[in-house]
């Protein structure tokens, strides 16, 4: 990861983090690599992705594995990582989704939804209009303006 697209990740979970402190839920973002492999993403359980390409798609992407660069070996991550995360955000700064890790992971299994893997990453694209028509599989969606 560059800087550059280290900060722009900083950037959106600031973003976030004030959004769901806004509404009563504070997370506590762990900030350094050690805290964030040790427990997890924040001290509430929440991770937060940015998909800045689901409003040019109509898909939201969850990642599965990743490694560092193309010939290293696959790691479980996002919705596969075994730590203190119970919640997903994702979107982007015009809309964003809060949902439940484990009814993720449930609907990521299902063999109706298109696999995706890169160099680096192993993932599952869902269309949004798949939780447009499930709202219930949704625990918070959100609309505000760009910043």
């Amino acid at each position: 990861m560059t800087p550059q697209e280290l900060e722009d990740v900083l950037k959106y979970q600031d973003f976030v983090e004030g959004i769901l402190y806004d509404i009563g839920l504070p997370i506590g973002l762990y900030r350094s690599k050690k805290w964030n492999i040790e427990k997890g993403e924040s001290r509430a359980g929440v991770e937060i992705k940015n998909d800045k390409r689901f409003a040019e798609t109509g898909n939201l992407y969850f990642e599965t594995y990743e490694r560092r660069d193309k010939n290293g070996f696959w790691v479980e991550s996002g919705l596969n990582r075994d730590d203190n995360t119970i919640m997903i955000f994702i979107g982007d700064y015009d809309r964003g989704w809060l949902f439940s890790k484990n009814i993720l992971k449930a609907i990521c299994q299902k063999d109706c939804f298109k696999k995706v893997e890169t160099d680096t990453s192993k993932g599952v694209l869902i269309p949004i209009e798949y939780f447009e028509r499930n709202p219930l599989l949704v625990m918070r969606e959100f609309c505000f303006k760009k910043v």
